[in-house]
Formats: structure tokens, C-alpha cells, sequence
């Protein structure tokens, strides 16, 4: 299980990462433009991406728009991608205008881990957690 989070703010990227490396081997991100980098290049392929959607720049819409696109023109099976927010509604009718490109929004507010690691399990059809170690790697520009 192969886990890339991004999200500009450094508090709420540990605690992502907290929750998902029991799950998977993770790749965190403070950049979008660097979580685009890492989805085209890296092998095998990400199982799921989790992301903010207010980051500057480049929201967490238009990046899984741009990884949507991707997946299309490379033939590639479509990643779950969690959308993590605090404009929960707004983000809803974004995606449904956009093709719907997020798999799942969350708001942030009312997110806990246990939430979190649920929903996850779910997405990716695990019943219960993996046995074994998981790394975690860490990028930002």
C-alpha cells in the first residue's frame, strides 16, 4: 500500500502521516507541484492520495484534475484521492461541476484519526491493518 499526502501546513501533514503509516508506505508533501511530480514518476503507482484542498498556488481540486487527466492519458486505473477541507460544502459542488476528480471530501474540522484510517480501509478494500514495518519519505522544493 503506497500513500502520498499532501498538504501546505506542516501541523496537519504530520498528523496525516501519524494516521497512515501504520496503513501503508507513505510520501508526504508540502507541494502540490511536487506531489504532481512524484504521482507521474513514481513506481509502482500510488494506491491513494490524501490532500488539502486550500493550498497556494494550485488547490487540491485542480492537482487531482491534473492527476485525473493523467490516469486517463497513461491508461492508468484511477486512484482513490481523500480531499481534506474546511469548506466541506463548497468543495462538494466544485468537484460535482469538475467530474468529480476527488473520491472523498472530509472536512477538517470534524475529522479524527480513527475517521480517517476508516474511511481509508474502506477506499482500498482492507479489512484490517498490515503486519509489517512501513517506511514514510518526505519531499518538499
Amino acid at each position: 500500500m503506497k500513500i502520498l499526502i499532501v498538504d501546505d501546513d506542516r501541523a496537519c501533514l504530520e498528523m496525516w502521516l501519524s494516521v497512515c503509516e501504520s496503513i501503508g508506505e507513505c510520501t508526504a508533501t508540502d507541494s502540490p507541484k511536487q506531489a504532481m511530480f512524484r504521482f507521474r514518476t513514481e513506481t509502482p503507482a500510488y494506491d491513494l492520495i490524501i490532500t488539502d484542498y486550500n493550498m497556494p498556488l494550485v488547490t487540491g481540486l485542480a492537482l487531482a484534475e491534473h492527476m485525473r487527466t493523467f490516469e486517463r492519458n497513461n491508461q492508468m486505473k484511477s486512484t482513490p484521492i481523500i480531499c481534506i477541507t474546511g469548506m466541506q460544502e463548497d468543495v462538494l459542488r466544485f468537484n460535482e461541476k469538475a467530474g468529480k476528480p476527488i473520491t472523498h471530501v472530509m472536512c477538517k474540522g470534524s475529522i479524527k484519526p480513527a475517521h480517517l484510517r476508516d474511511i481509508i480501509y474502506h477506499l482500498i478494500r482492507i479489512d484490517r491493518p498490515p503486519c509489517k514495518e512501513h517506511h514514510v519519505k518526505f519531499f518538499s522544493l
